[in-house]
């Protein structure tokens, strides 16, 4: 009876250089990545079952993104739900705007402006310089 006196590896890499194995996976990942974003492209517009009970779980009033099926988007707050369409008032606008579910892309959160990022940047910042300062002045009284 023979012993083996080490394990192999279940697949042969050996005749294989280590520059074709990587430009297989580089190969196997481009082709993977290229579906991904042409099924990501292909915006088909989502239930309008699915959609409605979104809108109406986010309530009227509240801010929004629509992206249109064409590319628009229109930006502004929700104030009516009905059975086929939904109005979006946009900022600085008397008039809602009427959207159809079946325009709908997809319906997003309005992102916080670049002012208040920068804000919140600028606060956490100020925080983090004040506990530096306290740190350095109690050591600097433990000395």
């Amino acid at each position: 009876m023979q012993i083996a006196s080490h394990r192999t590896f279940p697949l042969n890499f050996d005749g294989l250089r280590p520059l074709h194995i990587v430009r297989g996976i580089a190969a196997v990942l481009a082709v993977v990545l290229v579906g991904n974003s042409v099924a990501l492209a292909a915006g088909r517009a989502p239930d309008p079952v699915k959609l409605k009970q979104k809108l109406t779980i986010r309530g009227i009033g509240n801010s929004l993104k629509v992206t249109e099926l064409d590319g628009t988007t229109v930006s502004g707050s929700l104030t009516a739900i009905r059975d086929d369409a939904f109005d979006v008032t946009l900022k600085k606008a008397t008039k809602p705007t009427t959207i159809s579910y079946s325009q709908v892309a997809r319906v997003d959160n309005v992102r916080m402006s670049t002012g208040t990022k920068i804000g919140i940047v600028v606060l956490c910042l100020g925080v983090a310089a004040a506990i530096v300062a306290v740190i350095g002045v109690k050591m600097e009284h433990s000395l």
